[in-house]
């Protein structure tokens, strides 16, 4: 063994093409791993994709492409466009944080809408999602 290599032991790591937070590891210090085992997950410092949900009235009033307003909660004057880019193919159990009364189930068609990388967002914030109507405008 040369000198080189053993400085080097214990230091492995991989880089990154971008900045990102470790949001989840999936292993335990000494455990065993195969290869191609997904260790963590790594998320970008702001979303780029905001999941809403659309309730089973109003599922025609959205279709991909349409641009929808996503505002926060906590900052009701930060706003940016949202373009949908995905929608579910089946109506879905909201998560209970997104319900108006938690013990209540409350279904709804999942949409997935694209925001620009430099939002301020944090990770997992909970946003309004707001679109134009002809008669004033519609909250998911």
């Amino acid at each position: 063994m040369n000198s080189n290599s053993s400085k080097t032991r214990g230091r492995t790591g991989t880089f990154l093409p971008q900045a990102g937070i470790v949001g989840q590891l999936d292993f335990l210090p000494g455990e065993k791993l195969t290869a191609y085992t997904v260790i963590m997950k790594i998320y970008g410092t702001h979303p780029d994709v905001v999941t809403t949900y659309i309730g089973d009235g109003r599922l025609a009033e959205i279709k991909l492409s349409d641009t929808l307003t996503v505002s926060s909660i906590n900052q009701p004057e930060y706003q940016v466009s949202g373009v949908v880019l995905g929608l579910g193919t089946r109506i879905k159990e909201l998560p209970e944080r997104l319900r108006r009364i938690p013990e209540l189930k409350a279904w709804g068609r999942e949409v997935q809408l694209q925001i620009p990388l430099d939002n301020t967002f944090l990770q997992g914030e909970k946003v309004k999602v707001t679109m134009m109507r002809k008669h004033g405008f519609s909250v998911f």
